[in-house]
């Protein structure tokens, strides 16, 4: 595998200097496995209460009430189609401006990120999986934590290096997806549904 990375000496060590922006925080949430999930689930509630309002809409009940839930629920999605940016925000505006800028080095020891005064080095063998999309390379040094490196500041090049760097270094395990924030949105959507059916219900017999 070293061998495999001799065409690449030249691009080891890979360095460069980013400004953080909000947008590559949010694109590093939504490649989260169980974030996908979560939005995922967040439609299949949506369906299943718009397939509970049409069948009483058939069953003809009470109409207004049932154009009324449905507003809501069209409101609902429509503020949370992405909760990614919304913590993105929360996250994006807490760090004060100066560990916006991150310095990092990657070598075949690991990675340095910089940002202000503080410093954090992650040797490659702590490294329990990396996630490569199309904008970002997300390293996972625990299932929760992890540190965000945006293509954009990269050349073609680093990037191409940082790959087989990374086929090499890393071997991938397990991230656990069924989280404690999943779980809470799934039992509030089972909670939702449960509470509408007996709405439902209720205007049915009326």
């Amino acid at each position: 595998m070293p061998d495999s990375l001799d065409h690449r000496k030249g691009q080891i060590p890979i360095e460069f200097e980013l400004s953080l922006q909000e947008k590559d925080i949010q694109l590093g949430l939504a490649a989260l496995p169980r974030a996908r999930i979560a939005r995922t689930l967040a439609w299949i509630g949506a369906a299943c209460v718009l397939t509970l309002v049409a069948y009483r809409w058939q069953q003809d009940g009470d109409r207004t009430s049932l154009v009324l839930v449905v507003g809501i629920m069209v409101a609902y999605l429509l503020v949370n189609r992405d909760p990614t940016k919304r913590l993105a925000q929360r996250i994006y505006r807490a760090l004060p401006e100066a560990r916006r800028t991150l310095v990092v080095k990657i070598d075949q020891q690991g990675l340095e990120v910089q940002s202000g005064n503080q410093s954090v080095h992650v040797e490659w063998a702590e490294v329990i999986r990396v996630i490569v999309t199309r904008t970002t390379f997300l390293v996972f040094t625990s299932p929760t934590d992890a540190q965000i490196l945006p293509k954009r500041a990269l050349t073609a090049h680093q990037i191409s290096a940082l790959q087989e760097l990374i086929a090499a270094r890393v071997v991938p395990r397990a991230i656990p997806i069924w989280s404690r924030e999943l779980r809470n949105r799934l039992f509030l959507w089972l909670l939702v549904l449960v509470l509408l059916a007996f709405v439902l219900k209720g205007f049915g017999s009326s």
